[in-house]
């Protein structure tokens, strides 16, 4: 097996709601040193998320010693977060990533705003909405 299968297994997992499948190609690609890049990464702290161990997904994405937008974005972390009724915790991994210097995109706030969303946040909703065009100069799509 390598990165690219691995990766391709573990969307099957999380497609499946496959968790502990998904549990032992994470550890198999830990015990056997294949290359964690981003997309692998991405694609494990996804299928954690999806299948709502959401301190387990926070583990991986900590372990990365690169953190792109899509690593902070992904459906995962802020995603996983408002799938979750979690909107405060999202709204706090935004603004972590904001001081990480990483910037945000249309999808970022796609996520914000869903988490703002799923949780009755309608004001922080409002603010993020204007936030997004006004600071970041990121359209309505």
């Amino acid at each position: 097996m390598d990165k690219f299968v691995a990766a391709s297994m573990i969307s099957a997992c999380t497609e499946m709601g496959a968790l502990m499948q998904g549990k032992w190609i994470h550890v198999y690609v830990e015990r056997s040193g294949i290359e964690l890049d981003s997309k692998l990464a991405t694609t494990i702290i996804d299928m954690y998320c999806k299948c709502g161990c959401l301190e387990k997904a926070f583990q991986v994405f900590n372990g990365l010693s690169e953190k792109g937008v899509s690593s902070w974005n992904c459906i995962c972390m802020i995603g996983g977060l408002a799938m979750h009724g979690k909107g405060e915790d999202a709204i706090r991994f935004f603004r972590e990533m904001e001081l990480e210097m990483v910037v945000p995109d249309g999808i970022t706030f796609v996520n914000v705003l869903a988490a703002c969303a799923h949780s009755g946040l309608l004001e922080k909703g409002r603010y993020y909405f204007r936030y997004m065009t006004e600071v970041h100069g990121v359209e309505p799509a």
